[in-house]
């Protein structure tokens, strides 16, 4: 299985300062910005009905404000039943 999407997220970046002696201050800022991710699954049938299941999905969202892009690498590792 492999899959490909596109889409936009809504990107919050938050940032709080403070001190011993108390909050200096901080700021918070939010954007919808672009994102994809790319899926590459296999499964293996163990079983009338049962799946042992390998999936990697990379994940990525453009860079917003101070930040740069934020990258995901998820790795999965299942037993599934087919009922």
């Amino acid at each position: 299985k492999a899959g490909f999407g596109l889409g936009f997220s809504e990107r919050r970046i938050s940032i709080d300062l403070s001190e011993a002696a108390g909050p200096v201050g901080g700021t918070s800022d939010s954007e919808a910005v672009f994102t994809y991710e790319l899926l590459a699954a296999m499964a293996y049938e163990l079983g009338i009905g049962w799946d042992a299941i390998l999936s990697y999905r990379f994940l990525t969202m453009a860079e917003f404000g101070p930040t740069d892009d934020v990258s995901l690498h998820l790795f999965e590792v299942g037993l599934g039943k087919n009922f």
